[in-house]
């Protein structure tokens, strides 16, 4: 159970949570459900009515026998802004650092309201070069605390909110050939588009338009005879009510008329509703192709050989056909998840597999979405887990010491006395010890009186050489300010990159410790040449103590 989490992801019209291995490359799937989420409480990734939602999806979990206490999120919402970014190749724990210094030029918009984070998509390596690739995502603050909130609601952890474009992304490489495809997630509101190659994620984009434009023009059509959006969401599943193209001429759409909707409306009135369902759809479809055009337009010695379909969009009869039709590219729904495991005891059909791709793969690597004021706690609760862990192994090394010095404890006491007869032999060694205190009583002394003479910058010749050979060719160096304990420099260069370069080559000088940063300015001159001034400051290392004559 201790791996086990339950992961959740909310839609305007369902709901759907599972309990999933956590962390796990091919993880198993031990309990699902889907219900219908509560009307009024969910709008574009925010849970509007959290006490309401929280009420009904506590006592669906109850009613599953879903165990555990820590909760995993998936958000799909118009409001997460998605970045790619190359930045120089520096150290994991040194990545985010190096996004919050520049996520104001990623993103315009006011960073404190804004949690930021990101994932790799590629490390770039080169004779010429080394980088990352990663995508930089930036959520409201008060979009990713109102999960929290209702996850405390709910009597839950937060164990990691993430993106749903990453969620399927870690199914979807695992699940595909190593080749070029494109993925078509079409949610509720929204649709996620994107374009693997060799397993590594290219481009990703978010449209604002789901399956609910043609279930309103299903529920707003007389001729359907369905009353809420449950009914016209299973009538689209179970009936072909959209046409193979969004021009469509009258014989082909007879074409696709069902004997089930045959039973209900007369030819006619069918014709014009699948029209009006078919042309529902064309925003969605325009936006598609805009994509494609955007990317083949890039990359125009490469081709897709496949779009997957899936979520539960890939639901909807006749959407492979309609999109095949208008990409002229083969289209399939994406069904058996192959690297995913179902416990003995749980039965999810090919179907109900697509649309738990989210959900599942949220679990594998989450992007971790924190707010600003919970950054703080997450790093407490993270050392708390680190000193117990330190705990429990420090009580049970303990206890196979104690067992352990038991049984040898009649050895040593034999040992005991062995020592002490030699103890004895040797009383004369008394004498060369006195000798050796006062001979190092006088070198102590002698230490003492060289260490006065001895000062940090007595290497400062070497440190301006080594600054010279490590710091980039193309920054000015205004002035350098040294005392005897610490050093200050003040530049001026033309990119933040270049300042973040600076930090991290300064960082690598072994004399110099703590080194930071303050006062990053940038200015624009009448020509337009932008110049970046700030002041790093930086202390010296401990001078360490010398040895030279092997006394002790």
């Amino acid at each position: 159970m201790a791996n086990r989490v339950i992961s959740i992801e909310i839609g305007l019209q369902r709901t759907k949570i599972c309990e999933v291995d956590y962390k796990k490359k091919n993880p198993c799937v031990y309990n699902w459900i889907t219900f219908t989420t509560p009307e009024d409480t969910f709008e574009d990734g925010y849970i509007r009515d959290k006490v309401k939602f929280a009420s009904v999806a506590k006592e669906k979990i109850k009613e599953a026998n879903m165990k555990g206490n820590k909760v995993v999120f998936t958000i799909a919402s118009t409001k997460i802004a998605n970045r790619e970014v190359t930045i120089p190749m520096v150290k994991d724990n040194q990545i985010q650092a190096v996004i919050d210094a520049n996520a104001s030029e990623y993103f315009p918009v006011e960073i404190s309201e804004y949690a930021i984070t990101y994932s790799i998509l590629e490390r770039i390596i080169t004779k010429e070069e080394k980088k990352l690739r990663l995508s930089v995502l930036a959520a409201p603050n008060n979009l990713i605390k109102n999960y929290y909130n209702v996850a405390e609601l709910l009597g839950y952890e937060v164990e990691a909110i993430d993106y749903i474009g990453n969620s399927i992304v870690q199914i979807f490489k695992k699940q595909m050939k190593a080749e070029t495809n494109l993925m078509i997630q079409i949610n509720e509101q929204t649709t996620l588009i994107s374009i693997l190659e060799e397993n590594v994620l290219q481009l990703q984009r978010t449209i604002p338009y789901g399956t609910t434009s043609a279930v309103q023009a299903v529920l707003n059509n007389e001729c359907f005879n369905v009353e809420n959006e449950n009914e016209a969401l299973l009538l689209l599943c179970s009936s072909e009510l959209i046409n193979m193209q969004l021009d469509s001429y009258e014989e082909e759409a007879a074409l696709t008329v069902s004997e089930s909707a045959a039973e209900f409306m007369d030819f006619g009135k069918e014709r014009d509703g699948k029209e009006e369902v078919t042309n529902s759809l064309s925003y969605l479809i325009s936006n598609v192709l805009r994509v494609l055009d955007y990317y083949t337009s890039k990359n125009k010695d490469k081709s897709i050989r496949t779009i997957y379909v899936m979520g539960q969009g890939a639901q909807i009869l006749g959407i492979e056909r309609l999109l095949r039709h208008e990409t002229g590219i083969d289209t399939e729904k994406l069904k058996n998840l192959t690297s995913v495991a179902f416990h003995k005891d749980t039965y999810m059909n090919q179907e109900e597999q697509s649309e738990y791709i989210s959900c599942i793969g949220a679990t594998i690597d989450p992007i971790h979405f924190i707010p600003k004021e919970y950054i703080s706690t997450v790093k407490k609760k993270s050392l708390i887990h680190n000193r117990k862990v330190v705990l429990i192994g420090s009580v049970a090394i303990s206890i196979i010491l104690i067992l352990t010095a038991y049984i040898g404890y009649q050895f040593e006491r034999l040992e005991k006395k062995r020592l002490e007869a030699q103890i004895s032999a040797l009383s004369g060694v008394y004498e060369v010890y006195e000798s050796h205190a006062l001979a190092k009583e006088k070198y102590d002394t002698m230490k003492a009186m060289y260490d006065v003479t001895v000062g940090y910058n007595d290497e400062l010749s070497a440190l301006i050489k080594e600054l010279e050979d490590k710091l980039p060719s193309d920054l000015n160096v205004v002035t350098m300010n040294v005392t005897d304990k610490d050093i200050s420099l003040n530049i001026n260069t033309d990119s933040k990159t270049i300042a973040a370069k600076v930090l991290t080559q300064l960082k690598t000088i072994k004399v110099l410790t703590q080194v930071s940063t303050t006062n990053i300015t940038e200015t624009r001159d009448e020509g337009g040449n932008v110049t970046v001034s700030f002041t790093v400051t930086a202390q010296y290392q401990s001078v360490p103590e010398e040895d030279t004559d092997g006394i002790y």
